[in-house]
């Protein structure tokens, strides 16, 4: 964990002499038997969510994100907290740094078909997402839920 900024926790090395990107982005800890729900990508695990659009808020973001990736309809219980991480992908050749807002939700129910094809449900343990789980902040948010 970087220690620059000391009121949101930030994960990562933050590259020198480069462009960086700034992204906002909502995930969502859904937890159902014990398991959390995380989504596997062809670049690996993370919770599901994403980036927040221009002019939309978290709320209408995390709705939108796990319509997408899923196709579920949820509803937020509890906000955990803010994180930010530094990465950077390959796919768009940029280095980024996203700053992650974190919140329990519940599964409603199924509304549509999933929007994203390689965005696959996998249920883990709370041990298995801090293995699995691509980047510290997701990790992080994981250890903060009052589900875990």
């Amino acid at each position: 964990m970087n220690s620059t900024n000391t009121s949101i926790p930030t994960f990562g090395t933050a590259p020198t002499d480069v462009h960086i990107t700034h992204r906002r982005a909502v995930y969502a800890i859904i937890m159902v038997n014990d398991k959390i729900a995380t989504v596997r990508t062809p670049r690996g695990y993370y919770l599901p969510g994403g980036g927040i659009d221009r002019n939309e808020s978290d709320e209408q973001a995390l709705a939108r994100e796990l319509r997408e990736e899923l196709g579920w309809t949820i509803s937020i219980n509890r906000y955990v907290g803010c994180a930010k991480q530094y990465f950077y992908s390959e796919a768009e050749q940029k280095h980024y740094l996203t700053t992650g807002q974190f919140y329990e939700a519940m599964y409603i129910g199924t509304s549509s078909l999933p929007t994203e094809p390689d965005h696959v449900l996998e249920w883990m343990t709370k041990e298995e997402a801090e293995l699995q789980l691509k980047f510290e902040d997701k990790r992080w948010a994981v250890r903060q839920s009052l589900f875990c």
